[in-house]
C-alpha cells in the first residue's frame, strides 16, 4: 500500500487536509472536514486552483499561504483562529 504525505491545517472550525496526489509532481488533493474540494497545482512557482476546485478565493489564499512559509509553522503561528 503506497500512502501519500499529508498536511492538515486548522482554520477556525474547519479542518483542512493537503494531500500529495501520487505520481503527479506538484499537485494537491484539498479536502475540508472530510469534503474533497479540488486540487491546486503548483506550476512555474505559483500556485493554483485546479478546474472544478470548490473554495472560496480566501480559503484557497489560506492554504497556500501554510503552505508557503510551512504547516506547522502556520498552525502555531495563527493558533486555530484565523479564517
Amino acid at each position: 500500500m503506497y500512502l501519500t504525505p499529508e498536511r492538515i491545517i486548522l482554520v477556525r472550525s474547519s479542518v483542512i487536509v493537503i494531500g500529495e496526489v501520487k505520481d503527479a509532481d506538484s499537485i494537491f488533493r484539498i479536502t475540508v472536514d472530510g469534503v474533497f474540494r479540488g486540487y491546486i497545482q503548483l506550476l512555474n512557482g505559483e500556485y493554483q486552483m485546479m478546474a472544478g476546485c470548490k473554495m472560496s478565493r480566501h480559503k484557497f489564499n489560506n492554504i497556500v499561504e501554510a503552505m508557503k512559509m510551512g504547516i506547522d509553522k502556520w498552525n502555531s503561528l495563527h493558533d486555530y483562529i484565523y479564517d
